[in-house]
């Protein structure tokens, strides 16, 4: 590879990196309840006009920072399902605390209901030691468990698979 092949790619990543970490802000702050409703709804439009279908797979939508056949396996977790985990997460907590509000916009359940079934496109497997547990943390900071209580049959399969990775006889792994 190149120098200049290099640079560019070096410079991907340091931008996949830091949108990253806008988008793990983001979610923190939402999730913590530091925002202003009109604000959470804005982004939330932003959100459902910025998915992204999954070409290889039927009622799956991402908000990829690339395709993930230009990635490989590892920068697929950081920079497609990361990505994906954290917008779906925001969607749940606009699902969970203004039901009301997110009927407005057409599309929601449709889209939330894609991007679950994308997150489960990994089985939610990671990289590394505990590949699981960002998986886990991303979802858990706006109330999972709560939310598929609720809602279990807004994606099934998310349902379930998270039944059966993430919970073990009542208790969380």
């Amino acid at each position: 590879m190149s120098n200049e092949n290099l640079n560019k790619e070096y410079d991907m990543v340091a931008d996949f990196l830091s949108r990253q970490r806008v988008m793990r802000h983001e979610l923190h702050m939402i999730a913590k309840g530091n925002f202003i409703k009109g604000e959470l709804l804005a982004y939330v439009d932003v959100l459902l006009q910025t998915a992204k279908p999954v070409p290889w797979k039927k009622d799956a939508v991402s908000w990829g920072f690339d395709a993930p056949g230009n990635m490989p396996s590892d920068a697929r977790v950081d920079f497609f399902y990361i990505p994906t985990y954290i917008s779906s997460a925001i969607l749940i907590y606009a699902a969970m605390n203004y039901p009301e509000e997110v009927k407005r916009f057409d599309a929601f359940n449709a889209i939330l209901g894609n991007a679950l079934y994308t997150s489960t496109l990994r089985n939610f497997e990671g990289h590394g030691y505990d590949g699981r547990g960002e998986c886990r943390a991303i979802f858990k900071s706006v109330g999972i468990n709560k939310f598929l209580e609720e809602y279990p049959e807004k994606c099934p399969q998310f349902t379930d698979l998270w039944n059966k990775k993430m919970v073990t006889s009542g208790r969380e792994q």
